[in-house]
């Protein structure tokens, strides 16, 4: 959905299968946990502008979040909550709740 608006997005993921699929397609990948701060760094999240998170775990994503705002605060999140409750500690860690928007 990104390349199609004309994103060039930059992938962080810790699965092999994924991140060798992602490369057959040419796209940047960085294989790793992103809730490590090296990874991000590496991964340029500084001079990103939106960060797009929708990984599985709920205690992982929150963790990224908390990374995320300490050490690039102006760094935008976009967050999947997996349910309620996810989307209630979101909130809880700064987001506001939103519709479903077109990108």
């Amino acid at each position: 959905m990104l390349l199609a608006k004309g994103f060039a997005p930059t992938i962080l993921d810790h699965n092999a299968d994924t991140v060798e699929t992602v490369l057959f397609f040419g796209h940047h990948i960085f294989y790793g946990d992103a809730v490590r701060l090296d990874l991000l760094r590496i991964a340029r999240a500084g001079r990103a502008k939106i960060l797009v998170l929708a990984v599985d775990g709920v205690a992982q994503s929150l963790k990224i979040v908390e990374v995320v705002k300490a050490y690039f605060p102006l760094l935008e999140i976009v967050a999947r909550a997996r349910d309620v409750m996810h989307c209630n500690a979101l909130r809880n860690q700064g987001f506001a709740a939103a519709g479903a928007q077109n990108v």
